[in-house]
């Protein structure tokens, strides 16, 4: 057998779901004033819909219901804030899952398989006997795929082959493939026909763990936060602060690792306090701050800051900003708990996981050490000179990602006030950045993974896994932004952003297949005009420009072009009814545009809006 890919027939995204959105939403609140000081607050969002979301893979998601709630105690000294988030996903299914199990329960893998195969190597062809092949032809109304016929085995294999059941030198052709056989299997149910509209339904409502596609979502979060100016000693205004978060999640085992039918909950709680002291007849500012925070499973964190701010003129027209300041971001519950078949099978990076699927320290080779090992085999090369091309990352869980960060600012007022100049530079320093991997582990998860199991395919699922990408990567940003008032009815804006990262090759010298997501574009500017105090009218025109950019996610890598925008917008006020219509676009010209790689390419919204703002309210 020549050595060629080989996947079954699969169908169009939109043969299996719709692309169509359609979302409604709904927000609300009640507030009341308790003192001309203490507000207290209750709102909510509701929104619920269907639309195709993309991450790891395409998902389409229908039915799905958001709502949170919010309640709150204002005061100018500080504020109690409690909030919860819930989700349920409807029928929402992973839609390469949902084809790859909807061709199965029509016909079995294995089986599709050997039949092709039965019919591309010729053992079909060379062994029915005339007879037979006469009645294979009135049945079919085509002749017997020939060796070699890619095509013609494709057909054979998506047909229904019960009829081949009953050839006798049809079943003796295939019987000569371990486990072969024709009385298996249904044809592939044809784009649009009622048969696969009446499985793809089928398959929406049976959970992928149970052979389906269905994703069961009824996660949760629950936040609670509050802040409190303490009263002014030395001069020294200081907030103190903190946030308690618990995470639930519930998805049955579709998603997340909770199989045993029982929410998992985990928790993160910080806590933090922050002083600033003027100096020199208030003209300048000093600001010093620190937080600590911990998830729980990790590792807690304290990252302080220090702001500098200093006027070197009395009207404040000149301002010098100097920051720096530490940061850090928790793997989110992805990373931690995720168990979910897409590509490849992702998991969850806690140590615990590493150790029970054996790949933890270094018994572990990348996929694409293992395709770099296979294609040299293929040409020959000897077992142990390819092994050499065997690549291990040490898996050792995932730690938060740090930043440290350092920023220098100007602002100018200039030509009696009426240009505005503010530049900003700022310079970051990344540690345990977070990156994503595929690897292999063992088949065998308590034994010692080699070069011989490569080579007899002795191995573990694919496996997609958070990963902390070596070495220091660095960035640095430039934003210039002017704004100048021509008049009292004129005034313009634009600003520039420069963005450039570097120090990424130590990762990509480990390995070529680890993905880092610096998915920024080098250079972007906005240039806009706005018309104001025209009596009821004003309006505003943007023009929007992104150069090109790599754009990487797991599964998807490649150039988003460059795009240029306009985005115009009129208003009309209607004093009486305490009321503005706005007319507008975004998009105006309908240029059609990626914003993501392997993303919807977006069209142009034109859009009539009315607002109602009561003064007694």
């Amino acid at each position: 057998m020549p050595d060629f890919y080989l996947s079954r027939t699969g169908y169009r995204e939109t043969e299996l779901t719709s692309n169509r959105v359609q979302i409604a939403k709904a927000t609300g609140g009640v507030f009341y004033k308790f003192t001309d000081q203490l507000l207290g607050q209750l709102t909510f969002h509701v929104a619920n819909g269907r639309t195709v979301y993309q991450a790891n893979t395409r998902y389409s998601l229908d039915n799905f219901l958001f709502h949170a709630y919010k309640a709150e105690i204002v005061h100018p000294k500080g504020f109690l804030r409690l909030y919860t988030i819930h989700e349920n996903g409807g029928r929402s299914v992973p839609l390469g899952i949902l084809g790859a199990n909807l061709l199965q329960a029509v016909k079995p893998h294995v089986d599709w398989f050997r039949q092709y195969l039965a019919a591309y190597a010729g053992l079909l062809d060379q062994s029915i006997l005339p007879q037979d092949r006469a009645a294979f032809e009135a049945h079919y109304g085509r002749p017997v795929p020939q060796a070699g016929d890619h095509a013609g085995a494709r057909w054979l294999a998506d047909s229904d082959t019960r009829f081949l059941a009953t050839l006798p030198s049809a079943a003796q052709a295939i019987a000569s493939l371990p486990g072969g056989r024709w009385d298996v299997g249904m044809a592939r149910p044809a784009p649009g026909s009622p048969e696969l509209r009446r499985l793809v339904d089928s398959l929406s409502r049976i959970p992928i763990t149970q052979g389906g596609a269905l994703l069961i979502d009824r996660c949760a979060l629950h936040h609670t936060e509050a802040q409190y100016e303490l009263p002014l000693i030395w001069g020294l205004q200081t907030i103190i602060g903190g946030s308690f978060r618990l995470f639930e999640i519930n998805s049955r085992g579709t998603i997340f690792i909770d199989t045993l039918g029982k929410p998992i909950y985990n928790w993160e709680t910080g806590v933090y306090i922050q002083t600033r002291r003027y100096f020199w007849e208030e003209r300048l500012q000093l600001t010093l701050g620190a937080r600590y925070d911990y998830r729980e499973y990790l590792v807690g964190q304290v990252t302080p800051r220090a702001a500098l701010s200093w006027s070197w003129d009395r009207k404040g027209h000149h301002i010098l900003r100097l920051t720096y300041q530490m940061g850090f971001r928790n793997p989110i519950n992805e990373a931690l708990f995720i168990h979910l078949q897409t590509d490849a099978l992702l998991i969850g990076a806690l140590p615990q996981t590493d150790r029970a699927l054996g790949i933890a320290g270094l018994n572990n080779y990348t996929r694409s050490s293992v395709e770099a090992f296979r294609a040299a085999r293929a040409q020959g090369i000897p077992i142990e000179k390819a092994a050499k091309l065997l690549r291990s990352l040490p898996i050792e869980g995932i730690r938060p990602e740090k930043v440290q960060s350092f920023e220098i600012g100007l602002r100018h007022l200039l030509l009696d006030q009426k240009l505005l100049m503010d530049i900003t530079y700022a310079y970051q320093r990344y540690k345990d950045f977070h990156g994503n991997v595929r690897l292999y582990g063992p088949e065998d998860k308590v034994s010692q993974l080699s070069p011989q199991d490569v080579e007899n395919n002795r191995l573990s699922p694919l496996y997609g896994r958070y990963y902390n990408i070596p070495g220091t990567p660095q960035a640095q940003f430039l934003t210039i932004a002017l704004q100048y008032r021509l008049n009292r009815y004129f005034l313009t804006n634009a600003n520039y952003t420069y963005s450039q990262a570097w120090g990424l090759e130590e990762a990509k010298n480990l390995d070529p297949g680890l993905g880092i997501f610096f998915n920024t574009p080098p250079h972007r500017a906005n240039v806009g005009i706005w018309v104001q105090n025209l009596g009821r009218w004003s309006a505003q025109f943007w023009y929007q420009w992104v150069h090109a950019y790599v754009f990487e996610f797991p599964n998807y890598k490649g150039v988003v072009p460059t795009y240029n925008l306009l985005h115009p917008q009129i208003s009309y006020r209607l004093p009486k009814w305490h009321s503005e219509i706005r007319l507008g676009a975004q998009n105006l010209l309908n240029f059609y545009h990626v914003q993501v790689y392997s993303g919807p390419r977006i069209g142009a919204v034109y859009y009539v809006q009315y607002s109602f703002d009561s003064p007694g309210l």
